[in-house]
């Protein structure tokens, strides 16, 4: 509200007055003014309590319990069923605003906000310094956020019985000749290698130590050999950016499960 009594424009600091003279302006005009608007920011921070006060009066615990933990200026909202409080700092709590899990709701802002008034207030406390007491007085109403549940990766069964799963299933028979040593149909022992690590990279799901292992225990484990599965595929992150000249005739890098999956045939 100007000094003259005609209204304000909230985003324009020039048309603003203090507060005495914005409420003598309310009381003369009440049906002209919605009520007083207090800006936040340069400093100031704002609590807004809503739907904690009961029409007696009587606060919920907790919120009763904050205003005595912050002790700063507060007062009843203009719907007569909150409390707003007013103080000095700042707000780095991360969020502005949250459901109370003891009933009713919290806002909190440093900035970009505005106030609206009443006036009439609530205690006796002076406007004070409670940057320092915000996150640690309103941690209830911020419980942690739960931490994201990651699936656990499925068991592997233990070695024997998964190559006897392998040998058992519906591509059996190729797993079979290639564990032998077999490399029949294959253009060279490097692609049936490449082959048979595929199968094992797809029933350990892409463990490639546990690929490994089983490989070396395979006829195509070459004496002199001392790679391994992990020779077959340049290791990223979980995986693999296997290079595979595949199929299509060029060089091709795909994650490991991608790989795998070309190769593998399971019920």
């Amino acid at each position: 509200m100007r000094s003259d009594g005609t209204p304000a424009g909230s985003p324009d600091p020039a048309t603003w007055t203090d507060f005495d003279t914005a409420a003598a302006a309310l009381q003369m005009h009440p049906r002209r003014f919605a009520g007083l608007m207090f800006a936040l920011g340069d400093g100031w921070v704002g609590v807004d309590l809503d739907d904690v006060r009961a029409a007696g009066g009587a606060l919920l615990p907790w919120a009763a319990a904050l205003l005595s933990a912050l002790a700063t200026y507060a007062e009843v909202s203009p719907s007569g069923t909150g409390v707003k409080l007013i103080g000095r700092g700042t707000w780095a709590g991360g969020w502005h605003k949250r459901p109370h899990p003891g009933g009713g709701e919290v806002e909190v802002y440093d900035a970009g906000r505005f106030f609206t008034v009443t006036g009439h207030p609530v205690g006796d406390w002076p406007v004070a310094e409670v940057g320092d007491k915000l996150v640690g007085a309103l941690a209830a109403a911020a419980p942690p956020e739960p931490a994201a549940s990651v699936a656990a990766a499925p068991p592997v069964p233990a070695d024997d019985e998964l190559i006897r799963q392998m040998a058992t299933a519906r591509n059996g028979e190729k797993f079979r000749k290639l564990w032998a040593g077999d490399t029949t149909g294959y253009p060279s022992a490097s692609e049936a290698e490449l082959a048979l690590c595929c199968i094992l990279a797809w029933w350990t799901d892409g463990r490639a130590d546990r690929a490994d292992a089983l490989f070396r225990r395979s006829g195509l484990m070459p004496a002199k050999w001392g790679a391994g599965c992990s020779g077959r595929w340049r290791r990223s992150d979980r995986g693999v950016a296997g290079g595979v000249r595949g199929r299509f005739g060029r060089l091709i890098h795909r994650p490991l499960t991608q790989v795998a999956e070309q190769d593998q045939d399971v019920e």
